[in-house]
C-alpha cells in the first residue's frame, strides 16, 4: 500500500511538472465577457509600414483604418508565442525579422483564419502554452502571423530578410494575460489589437534595368541640350 502511495505521489509530481497553461486562442467572440473582435490585414500600400489598432468595426471599437484586405482561410498561419511572468521583453520585434525575443518566448500552437464576415480573425481553439505553467498567475503573449506555405515563423522571417515578396509577416503587440488556464482557472481570452502584415519587397533585376535605362536617357537628353 505504501509503495502504491509513493508511486501515485511521484506520478502526480511528474504530471504537475509537465502541466501546461492554456489560453482561449480566438480573436472574435462577440458574445464573450467582455465581447471582443480583432483582425489581421494584408500589408498596407507601403508594405514596410505596419499598422496596429482596432477599426470602427472591431470590439472594442477604434479609429484605425487599413488599406489591405482582412486575411482569410487556411493559407495563413496564426501562432501564439508566450513566456511565463509579466515582464514584456525590451527591444521586441521591429518591422520585422528581429528574432532576439525568440529565446525568451516559446512557440505555441498554430491555427488558421476564419472566412466570410469573420475574415481576419483566427479560428477558435484552446491553446496549450508549452513553456507556461498550468494555472500560472500571468503570462506574456504575442500573436504572430505568416503564410502557411513557409511552414514556420522562422522560415517566413528568413524569406522576408531575403526580400521574398511572398513572405508577408506580422506580430501583435505583446500583452500580459492573468490567471492562465489549467485545472483551476478557466483559459483566459486572448486580448490583442488588430494589426497589418509587412512585406519586404526588393525590386526585381528588370526593375533596376528599367531604372538604369531611364537614367541613361536623361543623361543623353541633357548632353544634347
Amino acid at each position: 500500500m505504501k509503495k502504491l502511495l509513493l508511486t501515485t505521489a511521484a506520478l502526480a509530481l511528474v504530471t504537475s511538472a509537465f502541466a501546461q497553461g492554456t489560453v482561449q486562442f480566438i480573436t472574435r467572440a462577440t458574445l464573450g465577457s467582455p465581447p471582443y473582435y480583432t483582425q489581421v490585414f494584408m500589408p498596407e500600400t507601403d508594405p514596410l509600414v505596419q499598422k496596429t489598432g482596432n477599426t470602427a468595426l472591431n470590439l472594442p471599437a477604434g479609429t484605425q483604418t487599413y488599406t489591405g484586405a482582412a486575411l482569410t482561410g487556411s493559407g495563413w498561419s496564426a501562432q501564439l508565442w508566450a513566456a511565463p511572468g509579466n515582464s514584456i521583453p525590451a527591444g521586441t520585434l521591429t518591422a520585422y525579422g528581429v528574432l532576439a525575443t525568440d529565446s525568451l518566448l516559446g512557440s505555441g500552437p498554430i491555427t488558421t483564419f476564419r472566412t466570410g464576415t469573420s475574415a481576419g480573425s483566427v479560428a477558435n481553439a484552446t491553446a496549450t502554452l508549452g513553456n507556461v505553467p498550468i494555472d500560472a498567475a500571468t503570462a506574456v503573449i504575442q500573436l504572430r502571423v505568416f503564410p502557411a506555405s513557409f511552414g514556420s515563423w522562422a522560415n517566413a522571417v528568413a524569406a522576408y530578410n531575403l526580400g521574398n515578396p511572398l513572405a508577408m509577416i506580422g506580430a501583435s503587440p505583446m500583452v500580459v494575460l492573468n490567471a492562465i488556464g489549467g485545472s483551476v482557472n478557466t483559459p483566459p481570452q486572448l486580448t490583442t489589437v488588430s494589426f497589418s502584415l509587412v512585406s519586404n519587397v526588393i525590386p526585381e533585376p528588370s526593375s533596376f534595368a528599367l531604372a538604369g535605362m531611364g537614367l541613361a536617357s536623361l543623361l543623353i537628353f541633357r548632353r544634347r541640350k
